[in-house]
Protein backbone atom coordinates (compact mmCIF):
# COMPACT_ATOMS: atom_id res chain seq x y z
CA UNK A 1 0.00 0.00 0.00
CA UNK A 2 1.30 3.43 -0.92
CA UNK A 3 1.11 5.92 1.95
CA UNK A 4 0.25 9.45 0.86
CA UNK A 5 1.37 12.20 3.22
CA UNK A 6 -0.43 15.51 3.45
CA UNK A 7 2.78 17.48 3.03
CA UNK A 8 3.52 15.63 -0.24
CA UNK A 9 0.09 16.42 -1.65
CA UNK A 10 0.43 20.08 -0.74
CA UNK A 11 3.66 20.25 -2.69
CA UNK A 12 1.99 19.05 -5.88
CA UNK A 13 1.63 21.88 -8.34
CA UNK A 14 -1.82 20.86 -9.58
CA UNK A 15 -4.14 23.40 -7.85
CA UNK A 16 -7.06 21.00 -7.36
CA UNK A 17 -4.96 18.40 -5.53
CA UNK A 18 -3.07 20.99 -3.52
CA UNK A 19 -6.27 22.75 -2.37
CA UNK A 20 -8.08 19.50 -1.49
CA UNK A 21 -5.17 17.58 0.01
CA UNK A 22 -6.87 17.14 3.42
CA UNK A 23 -10.02 15.70 1.85
CA UNK A 24 -8.02 13.32 -0.33
CA UNK A 25 -6.19 12.01 2.74
CA UNK A 26 -9.54 11.49 4.49
CA UNK A 27 -10.78 9.43 1.55
CA UNK A 28 -7.95 6.98 2.21
CA UNK A 29 -8.10 7.00 6.01
CA UNK A 30 -11.84 7.20 6.74
CA UNK A 31 -13.67 4.14 8.09
CA UNK A 32 -17.38 3.91 8.87
CA UNK A 33 -17.78 2.93 12.57
CA UNK A 34 -19.24 -0.55 12.95
CA UNK A 35 -22.06 0.77 15.14
CA UNK A 36 -23.24 3.13 12.38
CA UNK A 37 -23.58 0.47 9.71
CA UNK A 38 -25.01 1.10 6.21
CA UNK A 39 -25.36 4.83 5.53
CA UNK A 40 -29.10 4.94 4.97
CA UNK A 41 -30.63 6.87 7.85
CA UNK A 42 -34.14 7.38 9.16
CA UNK A 43 -34.30 11.15 8.55
CA UNK A 44 -33.56 10.61 4.88
CA UNK A 45 -36.67 8.46 4.64
CA UNK A 46 -34.81 5.51 3.20
CA UNK A 47 -34.07 3.25 6.16
CA UNK A 48 -33.93 -0.37 5.03
CA UNK A 49 -34.34 -3.50 7.09
CA UNK A 50 -30.55 -3.87 7.41
CA UNK A 51 -29.74 -0.24 8.25
CA UNK A 52 -30.14 1.76 11.44
CA UNK A 53 -28.02 4.90 10.97
CA UNK A 54 -29.70 8.07 12.28
CA UNK A 55 -29.15 11.22 10.22
CA UNK A 56 -28.94 14.83 11.30
CA UNK A 57 -29.52 16.15 7.76
CA UNK A 58 -30.29 15.12 4.18
CA UNK A 59 -26.84 16.15 2.89
CA UNK A 60 -24.76 13.73 0.90
CA UNK A 61 -22.26 11.96 3.13
CA UNK A 62 -18.52 12.43 2.69
CA UNK A 63 -15.65 11.59 5.08
CA UNK A 64 -15.19 15.30 5.90
CA UNK A 65 -18.85 15.93 6.82
CA UNK A 66 -19.65 12.53 8.33
CA UNK A 67 -20.13 13.78 11.92
CA UNK A 68 -22.29 16.68 10.68
CA UNK A 69 -24.68 14.40 8.78
CA UNK A 70 -24.72 11.23 10.91
CA UNK A 71 -25.74 11.20 14.58
CA UNK A 72 -23.16 8.66 15.77
CA UNK A 73 -24.47 8.54 19.36
CA UNK A 74 -28.06 7.78 18.37
CA UNK A 75 -26.89 5.30 15.74
CA UNK A 76 -24.77 3.46 18.31
CA UNK A 77 -27.72 3.28 20.72
CA UNK A 78 -30.02 1.90 18.01
CA UNK A 79 -27.31 -0.62 17.06
CA UNK A 80 -27.13 -1.97 20.62
CA UNK A 81 -30.88 -1.85 21.16
CA UNK A 82 -31.44 -3.97 18.05
CA UNK A 83 -29.51 -6.76 19.76
CA UNK A 84 -31.06 -6.59 23.23
CA UNK A 85 -33.84 -8.86 24.37
CA UNK A 86 -37.27 -7.84 25.61
CA UNK A 87 -38.73 -8.31 29.08
CA UNK A 88 -39.54 -11.90 30.02
CA UNK A 89 -43.02 -10.96 31.25
CA UNK A 90 -44.12 -7.69 29.61
CA UNK A 91 -44.42 -7.80 25.84
CA UNK A 92 -42.28 -5.29 23.97
CA UNK A 93 -40.56 -3.72 27.00
CA UNK A 94 -36.76 -3.22 26.90
CA UNK A 95 -34.80 -5.04 29.59
CA UNK A 96 -32.64 -3.26 32.15
CA UNK A 97 -28.83 -3.44 32.14
CA UNK A 98 -27.60 -6.32 34.28
CA UNK A 99 -25.76 -3.84 36.54
CA UNK A 100 -28.68 -1.41 36.82
CA UNK A 101 -29.22 -0.29 40.42
CA UNK A 102 -32.85 -1.40 40.23
CA UNK A 103 -32.09 -4.77 38.65
CA UNK A 104 -29.23 -5.41 41.11
CA UNK A 105 -31.58 -4.72 44.01
CA UNK A 106 -34.13 -7.12 42.52
CA UNK A 107 -31.51 -9.87 42.13
CA UNK A 108 -30.28 -9.48 45.73
CA UNK A 109 -33.78 -9.41 47.26
CA UNK A 110 -34.97 -12.31 45.12
CA UNK A 111 -32.06 -14.41 46.41
CA UNK A 112 -32.18 -13.11 49.97
CA UNK A 113 -35.88 -13.94 50.32
CA UNK A 114 -35.03 -17.63 49.95
CA UNK A 115 -32.73 -17.68 53.01
CA UNK A 116 -33.76 -19.82 55.97
CA UNK A 117 -32.17 -19.99 59.42
CA UNK A 118 -32.47 -23.42 61.03
CA UNK A 119 -35.21 -24.24 58.53
CA UNK A 120 -37.33 -21.13 59.24
CA UNK A 121 -37.77 -18.16 56.91
CA UNK A 122 -36.23 -14.91 58.10
CA UNK A 123 -38.57 -12.02 58.87
CA UNK A 124 -38.92 -9.11 56.41
CA UNK A 125 -37.40 -6.83 59.05
CA UNK A 126 -34.29 -9.02 59.40
CA UNK A 127 -34.03 -9.33 55.62
CA UNK A 128 -34.05 -5.54 55.32
CA UNK A 129 -31.33 -5.22 57.99
CA UNK A 130 -29.16 -7.78 56.19
CA UNK A 131 -29.61 -5.90 52.91
CA UNK A 132 -28.66 -2.56 54.49
CA UNK A 133 -25.93 -3.70 56.90
CA UNK A 134 -24.29 -6.43 54.81
CA UNK A 135 -24.99 -6.05 51.07
CA UNK A 136 -24.73 -2.25 51.13
CA UNK A 137 -21.35 -2.52 52.88
CA UNK A 138 -19.76 -5.51 51.15
CA UNK A 139 -19.32 -6.12 47.43
CA UNK A 140 -19.24 -9.89 47.81
CA UNK A 141 -21.44 -11.47 50.47
CA UNK A 142 -20.56 -14.98 51.58
CA UNK A 143 -22.26 -17.32 54.02
CA UNK A 144 -19.37 -16.67 56.39
CA UNK A 145 -20.00 -12.90 56.34
CA UNK A 146 -23.70 -13.45 56.89
CA UNK A 147 -23.02 -15.84 59.77
CA UNK A 148 -20.61 -13.38 61.40
CA UNK A 149 -23.19 -10.61 61.08
CA UNK A 150 -25.92 -12.74 62.70
CA UNK A 151 -23.59 -13.66 65.56
CA UNK A 152 -22.40 -10.06 66.13
CA UNK A 153 -26.01 -8.82 66.19
CA UNK A 154 -27.00 -11.54 68.66
CA UNK A 155 -29.55 -12.95 66.20
CA UNK A 156 -28.05 -16.45 66.03
CA UNK A 157 -25.03 -18.45 67.22
CA UNK A 158 -22.30 -19.97 65.11
CA UNK A 159 -24.09 -23.29 64.81
CA UNK A 160 -26.97 -21.70 62.88
CA UNK A 161 -27.87 -23.66 59.75
CA UNK A 162 -28.16 -21.28 56.78
CA UNK A 163 -30.10 -22.79 53.88
CA UNK A 164 -32.05 -21.58 50.84
CA UNK A 165 -28.95 -20.51 48.90
CA UNK A 166 -26.39 -22.56 46.99
CA UNK A 167 -23.09 -21.68 48.64
CA UNK A 168 -22.35 -17.95 48.70
CA UNK A 169 -24.68 -15.26 47.36
CA UNK A 170 -24.48 -14.89 43.58
CA UNK A 171 -26.12 -11.44 43.42
CA UNK A 172 -24.39 -8.25 44.54
CA UNK A 173 -24.70 -4.46 44.47
CA UNK A 174 -21.56 -3.78 42.43
CA UNK A 175 -22.79 -0.61 40.72
CA UNK A 176 -24.03 0.75 44.08
CA UNK A 177 -20.52 0.34 45.51
CA UNK A 178 -18.91 1.81 42.38
CA UNK A 179 -20.85 5.05 42.73
CA UNK A 180 -20.25 5.15 46.48
CA UNK A 181 -16.48 4.68 46.14
CA UNK A 182 -15.58 6.43 42.88
CA UNK A 183 -18.13 9.25 42.69
CA UNK A 184 -18.50 10.32 46.29
CA UNK A 185 -18.56 14.04 45.45
CA UNK A 186 -21.01 13.78 42.57
CA UNK A 187 -24.56 14.86 43.34
CA UNK A 188 -26.50 12.34 41.25
CA UNK A 189 -30.01 11.09 41.83
CA UNK A 190 -31.17 7.53 41.16
CA UNK A 191 -32.39 8.30 37.65
CA UNK A 192 -29.10 9.97 36.68
CA UNK A 193 -27.09 7.02 37.98
CA UNK A 194 -29.26 4.62 36.00
CA UNK A 195 -28.71 6.75 32.89
CA UNK A 196 -24.93 6.60 33.40
CA UNK A 197 -25.02 2.81 33.78
CA UNK A 198 -27.12 2.49 30.62
CA UNK A 199 -24.68 4.66 28.65
CA UNK A 200 -21.70 2.62 29.87
CA UNK A 201 -23.41 -0.53 28.61
CA UNK A 202 -24.29 1.12 25.30
CA UNK A 203 -21.03 2.98 24.60
CA UNK A 204 -18.50 1.39 26.95
CA UNK A 205 -16.50 -0.11 24.11
CA UNK A 206 -15.81 3.39 22.72
CA UNK A 207 -14.51 5.49 25.61
CA UNK A 208 -14.23 8.61 23.47
CA UNK A 209 -17.88 8.38 22.44
CA UNK A 210 -18.91 7.59 26.03
CA UNK A 211 -17.11 10.65 27.38
CA UNK A 212 -18.59 12.84 24.66
CA UNK A 213 -22.09 11.65 25.52
CA UNK A 214 -21.59 12.04 29.28
CA UNK A 215 -20.44 15.65 28.81
CA UNK A 216 -23.61 16.38 26.92
CA UNK A 217 -25.95 14.64 29.40
CA UNK A 218 -24.18 15.59 32.65
CA UNK A 219 -22.35 18.92 32.24
CA UNK A 220 -22.14 19.28 36.04
CA UNK A 221 -19.66 16.38 36.30
CA UNK A 222 -16.00 17.33 36.69
CA UNK A 223 -13.22 16.02 34.44
CA UNK A 224 -12.07 13.72 37.24
CA UNK A 225 -15.56 12.31 37.70
CA UNK A 226 -15.87 11.77 33.94
CA UNK A 227 -12.58 9.88 33.99
CA UNK A 228 -13.75 7.75 36.92
CA UNK A 229 -16.98 6.85 35.12
CA UNK A 230 -15.08 5.86 31.97
CA UNK A 231 -13.07 3.34 34.02
CA UNK A 232 -16.25 1.49 34.98
CA UNK A 233 -17.11 -1.57 32.94
CA UNK A 234 -20.72 -2.74 32.75
CA UNK A 235 -21.79 -5.28 30.17
CA UNK A 236 -24.83 -7.37 29.47
CA UNK A 237 -28.54 -7.11 30.09
CA UNK A 238 -30.97 -8.50 32.62
CA UNK A 239 -34.20 -10.34 31.90
CA UNK A 240 -36.71 -7.85 33.26
CA UNK A 241 -37.82 -4.31 32.42
CA UNK A 242 -38.18 -1.25 34.63
CA UNK A 243 -41.91 -1.22 33.92
CA UNK A 244 -42.28 -4.81 35.13
CA UNK A 245 -40.48 -4.12 38.43
CA UNK A 246 -42.00 -0.71 39.20
CA UNK A 247 -45.22 -0.17 37.26
CA UNK A 248 -47.06 -3.49 37.57
CA UNK A 249 -49.01 -3.00 40.82
CA UNK A 250 -51.49 -4.93 42.97
CA UNK A 251 -53.44 -3.91 46.10
CA UNK A 252 -51.71 -4.77 49.37
CA UNK A 253 -54.12 -7.02 51.39
CA UNK A 254 -53.07 -5.34 54.64
CA UNK A 255 -53.17 -1.66 53.74
CA UNK A 256 -55.16 -1.61 50.50
CA UNK A 257 -52.45 0.51 48.89
CA UNK A 258 -51.07 -0.54 45.52
CA UNK A 259 -47.54 -1.93 45.61
CA UNK A 260 -45.17 -2.92 42.83
CA UNK A 261 -42.94 -5.98 42.56
CA UNK A 262 -39.75 -4.41 43.90
CA UNK A 263 -41.65 -3.06 46.94
CA UNK A 264 -43.28 -6.46 47.53
CA UNK A 265 -39.85 -8.10 47.45
CA UNK A 266 -38.71 -5.63 50.10
CA UNK A 267 -41.73 -5.92 52.36
CA UNK A 268 -42.31 -9.68 52.19
CA UNK A 269 -40.30 -12.91 52.20
CA UNK A 270 -41.63 -14.01 48.81
CA UNK A 271 -39.38 -14.45 45.81
CA UNK A 272 -40.51 -13.47 42.30
CA UNK A 273 -42.29 -16.75 41.51
CA UNK A 274 -44.22 -16.59 44.78
CA UNK A 275 -45.25 -13.00 44.07
CA UNK A 276 -46.43 -13.88 40.58
CA UNK A 277 -48.44 -16.97 41.48
CA UNK A 278 -49.05 -16.54 45.22
CA UNK A 279 -51.76 -14.63 47.15
CA UNK A 280 -50.77 -11.24 45.69
CA UNK A 281 -51.28 -12.66 42.19
CA UNK A 282 -49.06 -10.32 40.18
CA UNK A 283 -49.31 -12.67 37.21
CA UNK A 284 -52.97 -11.79 36.64
CA UNK A 285 -52.03 -8.13 36.24
CA UNK A 286 -49.16 -9.07 33.93
CA UNK A 287 -51.58 -11.03 31.76
CA UNK A 288 -54.03 -8.12 31.74
CA UNK A 289 -51.23 -5.80 30.62
CA UNK A 290 -50.15 -8.12 27.82
CA UNK A 291 -53.71 -8.69 26.66
CA UNK A 292 -54.16 -4.94 26.37
CA UNK A 293 -51.02 -4.51 24.27
CA UNK A 294 -51.06 -4.89 20.54
CA UNK A 295 -51.16 -8.54 19.50
CA UNK A 296 -48.03 -9.77 17.79
CA UNK A 297 -48.55 -10.82 14.20
CA UNK A 298 -46.50 -13.91 13.51
CA UNK A 299 -45.60 -13.14 9.92
CA UNK A 300 -42.14 -13.44 8.41
CA UNK A 301 -41.30 -9.83 9.24
CA UNK A 302 -41.85 -10.60 12.95
CA UNK A 303 -39.67 -13.69 12.70
CA UNK A 304 -36.86 -11.60 11.19
CA UNK A 305 -36.77 -9.46 14.34
CA UNK A 306 -36.19 -12.41 16.66
CA UNK A 307 -32.81 -12.64 18.39
CA UNK A 308 -31.91 -16.02 16.88
CA UNK A 309 -29.67 -17.25 14.08
CA UNK A 310 -30.89 -17.31 10.43
CA UNK A 311 -31.04 -21.14 10.56
CA UNK A 312 -33.37 -21.05 13.57
CA UNK A 313 -35.50 -18.31 11.98
CA UNK A 314 -36.01 -20.58 8.96
CA UNK A 315 -37.09 -23.47 11.20
CA UNK A 316 -39.55 -21.23 13.06
CA UNK A 317 -41.02 -19.92 9.82
CA UNK A 318 -41.37 -23.44 8.38
CA UNK A 319 -43.17 -24.54 11.57
CA UNK A 320 -45.58 -21.59 11.33
CA UNK A 321 -46.34 -22.47 7.73
CA UNK A 322 -47.19 -26.03 8.81
CA UNK A 323 -49.51 -24.70 11.54
CA UNK A 324 -51.22 -22.40 9.04
CA UNK A 325 -51.73 -25.36 6.70
CA UNK A 326 -53.25 -27.43 9.55
CA UNK A 327 -55.57 -24.55 10.39
CA UNK A 328 -56.67 -24.36 6.78
CA UNK A 329 -57.38 -28.11 6.64
CA UNK A 330 -59.15 -28.20 10.03
CA UNK A 331 -61.14 -25.05 9.37
CA UNK A 332 -60.50 -23.76 12.90
CA UNK A 333 -59.26 -20.30 13.81
CA UNK A 334 -60.24 -19.84 17.43
CA UNK A 335 -57.69 -22.20 19.01
CA UNK A 336 -54.83 -20.58 17.10
CA UNK A 337 -55.40 -16.95 17.97
CA UNK A 338 -52.24 -15.51 16.45
CA UNK A 339 -53.18 -16.13 12.80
Amino acid sequence: MVLIETVTLKQIKIPFIRENSDKIIQLFEFRIPYYVGPLCGESAGCRGKFSWAVRKSYDKIYPWNFNDVIDTESSAEVFIRRMTNKCTYLAGEDVLPKDSLLYSKFMVLNELNNVKLNGASISPELKQKIYTDVFCRCRKVTQKKLRNYLVCEGIADRTVDITGIDGDFKASLNSFHDFKEKLTGAELNQQEKEMIILNIVLFGEDKKLLKQRLKKLFPKLTEGQMKAICTLSYKGWGKLSKKFLEEVTVPDPETGEFINIITALWKTNDNLMQLLYGPLGFMKYVEDYNSGSEKVSLDYESIENLYVSPAVKRQIWQTLKVVKEIRKCMGRDRRIGYF
